[in-house]
């Protein structure tokens, strides 16, 4: 007789087999699940970054947003009534405005469980 045939014709194995395939399908979506869910937490926080810059650009001094990114990743070389306005004024409402949506979804999210 031939070994495969005396596997496959062994109950025990057949069982053994066919665990060994459910958990694999369940690794695979489960794999799939975790992408997923680290794809919409990168769109979600690349929006946050976007919004975060549109209000903090979004000046009554009409600042551009390449203009308030270039104040943000580099404040020494912009004017300073610029650099006061968004890093003094605007970029501390915009980053309560986070901190205060933040501890509201927070909120929310525990009174849920």
């Amino acid at each position: 007789m031939n070994a495969e045939k005396i596997i496959a014709s062994d109950p025990d194995q057949i069982i053994v087999n066919a665990l060994i395939t459910h958990a694999l399908s369940h690794a695979a979506r489960y794999h799939g699940l975790v992408g997923r869910r680290i794809a919409i937490l990168t769109g979600l926080t690349t929006l946050l970054l976007l919004t975060l810059a549109v209000d903090v650009a979004h000046v009554p001094a009409r600042c551009s947003l390449s203009g308030v990114l270039r104040i943000v990743f580099a404040p020494r070389a912009a004017h300073l009534q610029m650099r006061v306005v968004v890093w003094d004024i605007r970029m501390l409402m915009a980053l309560l405005a986070v901190t205060v949506g933040t501890s509201l979804s927070l909120a929310g999210a525990q009174m849920q469980i």
